[in-house]
């Protein structure tokens, strides 16, 4: 028979295995841009539908809409020129690829020099 301390050990170790596994498994991003205004928005390490209403709310205008989602253990960036005209966003497995991706989308449009809005990755 179990001890009442090693039952109460086993449950602690259950639990935190399904709450770290609850959270691995939503660790999700998101961008939102509003190619008119400007605004941007963004969410880390969260559900992804979650992740996709925070961008949205942070970004704040109606024009705003998520332009890419990032999944667990991957990175996003959104690069925007001055104008606002031309922007880029990508999701790649590391934070220096999804910068230089977004960067790259946003020079193809050829509507002024682009510059990094935001990077960071969901873990």
């Amino acid at each position: 028979m179990m001890s009442f301390r090693k039952s109460l050990l086993v449950i602690a170790t259950l639990g935190a295995s399904s709450l770290c596994a609850t959270f691995a498994a939503h660790a999700d991003g998101a961008i939102a841009y509003d190619k008119f205004s400007g605004r941007a928005g963004w969410s880390w390490n969260a559900r992804p539908q979650q992740a996709a209403r925070a961008a949205m709310a942070e970004c704040g205008t109606r024009g705003c809409v998520v332009v890419t989602r990032i999944r667990a253990n991957s990175c996003g960036a959104l690069a925007t020129t001055a104008n606002n005209r031309g922007w880029g966003a990508a999701t790649r497995p590391n934070r220096e690829a999804a910068k230089y991706a977004a960067y790259q989308a946003c020079q193809r449009v050829n509507y002024g020099e682009c510059r990094l809005r935001v990077s960071d990755c969901s873990r």
